[in-house]
């Protein structure tokens, strides 16, 4: 492991405190209180109690004052097949967004997700839509997926999946799932939390948003080329050979990408220069 690589990693936010060998971050405080909502769920549930209209999001509040419901109601899901690999997926890919983002960040990218839905269910409740309900952490989940294909798009999964096309698929399917349903408020609801958990990143990054589509606009424009007309002889140009890339500002630019993006932003190309510029520097050292 090269000193770049240490000395980015000496800034990733180390865990709360540890439990045994175990280590628990904020990641790991949410999921126990998750799991611990959902048995409350099942509790209230199956005891027919009142209490769960005052923990559940509706829009409008209940009475006005009870605001405390825009943050109780991920907390709130009734248990499935599916809920341990929600709370897995929560888990392991919270952690991996803490401890690239930061605990703070981390912290503040949950409390925005959190209140992302109450503020979009308001917005359309006063344009028309009427009333709205929800509970549950599956736009927390979908928050995160985004979150995830934001830090590391070229990551695979299953070894051959890059991940911002896992990101784009669910959400596709996640769309069908309103439209199949004709649940427009919800419809809108998840695309405009990954366009919330999407702005997070960039913003976090100190990258524009709007940064892939201008490269994307840029490489097109690139690849455009002037047709001769016909008729007449064109003159083929010999084309210069392109200048000889310096080692050591390719390994400056991928060190500047480490410490704006974290390791995790790498390529496998750019790691195999970082490691190979790194194997040379100690070829030097013991000549």
């Amino acid at each position: 492991m090269t000193n770049a690589y240490v000395g980015c990693m000496s800034f990733h936010n180390q865990p709360i405190t540890w439990w045994g060998r175990i280590p628990v971050y904020v990641t790991t405080i949410v999921t126990a209180m998750f799991l611990v909502g959902v048995i409350l769920s099942t509790i209230l549930m199956a005891a027919g109690s009142p209490l769960l209209k005052w923990l559940t999001l509706s829009v409008p509040l209940n009475e006005p004052w009870s605001l405390w419901q825009c943050l109780t109601y991920p907390f709130i899901e009734a248990p499935s097949f599916f809920t341990p690999f929600g709370l897995m997926f929560f888990y392991s890919s919270g952690v991996s967004v803490e401890t690239h983002l930061g605990r703070a960040s981390m912290i503040r990218l949950l409390v925005i997700l959190t209140l992302t839905l109450p503020t979009i269910y308001y917005v359309l409740y006063f344009i028309g839509f009427g009333p709205s309900m929800h509970n549950g952490n599956y736009l927390l989940l979908i928050g995160l997926l985004v979150t995830m294909g934001t830090l590391y798009p070229h990551a695979e999964m299953l070894g051959w999946v890059p991940m911002k096309w896992v990101v784009f698929v669910c959400l596709i399917f996640g769309s069908l799932m309103a439209i199949s349903g004709r649940h427009w408020a919800d419809l809108i609801a998840l695309w405009g939390t990954a366009v919330v958990a999407y702005g997070f990143v960039r913003h976090a990054q100190g990258r524009s948003p709007w940064e892939p589509v201008s490269d994307w606009v840029q490489t097109k424009r690139s690849g455009l080329h002037v047709v001769q007309p016909t008729g007449r002889k064109v003159r083929r140009s010999v084309r210069k050979q392109p200048d000889e890339v310096d080692p050591r500002a390719e390994v400056d630019l991928i060190l500047d990408k480490i410490s704006r993006t974290g390791i995790g932003s790498l390529t496998d190309d750019e790691k195999a220069k970082l490691e190979a510029a790194s194997r040379r520097m100690q070829g030097n050292k013991k000549a």
